[in-house]
């Protein structure tokens, strides 16, 4: 869990307590409570579901407020576990519960919607100085990519997950809807940015 941990000493760390007020407030809002370790695994499966509903609203805060939420279980659920082990435990658990639930296909998608997205890069364009805000949404979006890549990445002897990190492997070699491979596009990014033809990525 290094990298997951590298990520967030830069800038996530501060939008934490973001990600965990939006989750009790959906799962308030649906009815589900608040305790995700309590749930049975039909429950946060619902969960996940009901939140995925959420991603294809138009309302962009309403949208946001989803994705967070689900980077919250991505992370583990932090705010009920004890030990750094056991939300190490609970992120396993979570990303499988969320692949399994087609999360990493829907990030995608809205990884390749901000890359299309002209609107934001062309207002930053005229700004003297860009900040954190211009790239939250991308920031929320390849956060919860990045933490499910590592996760499924990292074998486990008493993981009974073995296929479905095997079909992981497999869907990550397989050209996406634009014809690119994850990390063609992502690369990119990179290109982009430093070429200054984007100043909005994280």
């Amino acid at each position: 869990m290094n990298e997951i941990a590298e990520l967030y000493s830069y800038t996530e760390v501060p939008e934490f307590q973001i990600n965990l007020k939006c989750f009790d407030e959906l799962m308030s809002e649906h009815g589900f409570g608040r305790c995700w370790q309590s749930m049975r695994d039909e429950r946060r499966r619902a969960v996940v579901l009901k939140l995925m509903d959420r991603l294809d609203l138009s309302r962009r805060d309403a949208r946001m407020k989803a994705m967070r939420a689900l980077l919250y279980i991505a992370q583990g659920c932090w705010a009920e576990v004890q030990s750094d082990e056991e939300q190490a435990s609970w992120a396993r658990t979570n990303v499988m519960l969320l692949y399994k639930c087609g999360v990493f296909s829907a990030f995608l998608e809205l990884l390749y919607l901000e890359i299309e997205n002209g609107t934001t890069a062309s207002a930053a364009l005229r700004k003297l100085a860009v900040s954190l805000a211009d790239s939250t949404d991308l920031r929320v979006v390849l956060s919860v990519l990045y933490i499910m890549v590592e996760v499924m990445r990292v074998p486990d002897e008493l993981d009974p997950c073995t296929q479905l990190r095997e079909n992981f492997k497999a869907e990550l070699m397989l050209p996406q809807d634009n014809g690119e491979l994850v990390v063609v596009t992502l690369l990119g990014m990179v290109a982009r940015f430093c070429s200054g033809a984007t100043r909005t990525s994280p």
